[in-house]
């Protein structure tokens, strides 16, 4: 790790407090001055660090990272050389002994600049090494929300589905990790019988029938198998959307057991990558990327606005208008909505949100139904323009 690498670290891991102080001044604090107060004393690290309050948030939020790494180095351009020998591509790196160099061959025709990275893994290295990755794809002209899945990568609010397959080849792996570790342990505990009494079987067990490689090589193409699968439903998902609104997909959630099968399936969900992709291919190609409160979204009518009931991918409005939609598609409107719900700001508690939900049922004015707050909005749109 260089010294800028571990500067980086901090600075992301010091914002990515900053982000979870916000979230605690928007619940705990009502007073609108006082928070944009705060939020000005935020944004300068010089400032909030003489503030008692804003300081003890930090030291709250700001947790001190470790870092494992082990198998790594960083080469600045000076400290390698590319070279081509016989139609093969190299790149030569210093040693441990001077004047000599390590010629490493590359499997790539492409030009390796910059500062590198290099990893050894499993007795292989990797060259890691920036490239202009930009894409001339443009986006969308539509505001469109979409809900995260497990059976699907996204829905949107349109009713169109993204990444059916995602769901199928989670599952499948799950279930076959789970067929091959009960084995595994079966053999684990024969090992714990002989590894006193005949080391030389034991070691023979270790190496055979409990090494990693084949594994790690299954861990690899399954791990590449889902990131196509998500950042091809992204690349969709932009292709007709200016303004991607979502709920924040890295926030965890406190929710109910649904059984062994489906927690241990649940544990291997990818919502992580979701978001990350969500960024990074809204950033290249223009999207704008906004993230909104989706309390409850999955719970009330987008019809009527009352709550209903959610049974697997059917959502039930039953106290309301009696309307069986597609929850997932029901969810996304609700999103969708909430791009101009300015009560339901993004940090609001998830108890005052229902609280405010509950009143807007009560209230006759049909304003207060998502699915007419979104044509309203396109009807004061239109106005404008004309």
């Amino acid at each position: 790790m260089t010294l800028s690498d571990t500067l980086d670290d901090i600075k992301a891991n010091r914002e990515a407090a900053k982000e979870k102080v916000i979230r605690h001044i928007f619940i705990n604090i009502d007073d609108k001055d006082k928070r944009k107060e705060l939020f000005k004393k935020l944004k300068n690290d010089s400032v909030w660090v003489n503030d008692p309050y804003l300081r003890r948030l930090m030291r709250k939020y700001w947790k001190h990272g470790i870092n494992h790494t082990f198998n790594q180095i960083v080469l600045e351009p000076g400290s390698y050389k590319c070279f081509s020998y016989h139609g093969k591509n190299y790149i030569e790196v210093i040693s441990l002994k001077r004047g000599k160099r390590i010629a490493i061959p590359v499997g790539t025709n492409y030009s390796i600049t910059g500062q590198i990275r290099l990893i050894l893994r499993e007795g292989q290295v990797e060259i890691h090494y920036t490239i202009n990755n930009t894409d001339e794809r443009v986006c969308g002209s539509e505001e469109i929300g979409i809900d995260k899945g497990y059976t699907e990568a996204f829905v949107d609010s349109e009713g169109d589905f993204y990444g059916k397959e995602l769901g199928e080849v989670l599952s499948k792996e799950s279930d076959s990790l789970k067929k091959k570790y009960q084995r595994r342990n079966k053999i684990k505990a024969v090992l714990n019988k002989v590894e006193q009494k005949n080391p030389k079987k034991a070691k023979r067990i270790i190496k055979h029938n409990l090494g990693r490689k084949k594994l790690n090589r299954r861990k690899q193409r399954h791990q590449a198998k889902v990131k196509t699968i998500v950042f091809t439903a992204v690349n969709r998902v932009v292709d007709k959307a200016k303004t991607i609104v979502c709920e924040d997909l890295t926030k965890t959630f406190k929710s109910k057991s649904y059984g062994k099968n489906a927690n241990r399936r649940l544990s291997g969900w990818v919502k992580g990558l979701m978001a990350s992709a969500i960024d990074i291919v809204a950033s290249r190609r223009g999207s704008r990327v906004v993230q909104v409160n989706a309390a409850y979204t999955s719970q009330i009518c987008s019809k009527c606005g009352c709550f209903g009931k959610r049974t697997g991918d059917t959502f039930h409005c039953a106290s309301g208008c009696g309307a069986v939609m597609i929850a997932p598609l029901n969810a996304a409107v609700n999103v969708l909505a909430r791009l101009y719900d300015n009560e339901l700001h993004r940090w609001l508690p998830f108890t005052k949100v229902k609280q405010i939900l509950l009143e807007r049922y009560r209230r006759p004015d049909e304003t207060a139904h998502p699915e007419v707050q979104l044509q309203l909005q396109k009807l004061s749109t239109e106005s404008e323009l004309s």
